[in-house]
């Protein structure tokens, strides 16, 4: 008796929701990408406020790979590129970026091998170069 008398209630309720606004899926997964995303350069941000040497700092942090073309799922990790004026430098930094949990995947790169990417031999590292999203940009490579 109860369900019969809430039934016409929950059919105006249902109604009133799919005649609202909706919310796409695509939506929600965009507005989640891009606070993931701040949250990353946030982060990314703070890990330079550390003291290090002299002149020890990258010039670029870019993040590539699934996550920047937006086609990530739960198994996805982070890809992440680290450019900096000497392959050494740039390899530093990528140490403190898997350190600090940022990603698992991290590669450093010098910036004459940054600069010849988008023209490289392979397809798999101009697409890199193409998809990459800057995370951090302190100087133009």
């Amino acid at each position: 008796m109860l369900v019969e008398s809430l039934e016409p209630l929950r059919t105006m309720e249902l109604a009133r929701v799919a005649s609202g606004p909706m919310t796409s899926f695509a939506t929600l997964r965009a507005e989640h990408h891009s606070h993931w995303l701040e949250e990353l350069r946030r982060r990314c941000r703070e890990l330079l406020q550390q003291p290090m040497a002299e002149g020890d700092w990258p010039d670029q942090i870019w993040l590539f790979g699934s996550r920047a073309r937006g086609d990530w799922d739960g198994w996805s990790d982070t890809d992440l590129l680290v450019v900096a004026a000497e392959q050494a430098v740039a390899g530093r930094w990528a140490d403190r970026l898997v350190d600090a949990g940022f990603g698992g995947d991290v590669i450093a790169m010098d910036r004459a091998r940054w600069r010849v990417l988008p023209t490289h031999a392979s397809a798999i590292w101009r697409a890199v170069a193409q998809e990459a999203i800057p995370l951090l940009k302190l100087e133009a490579a």
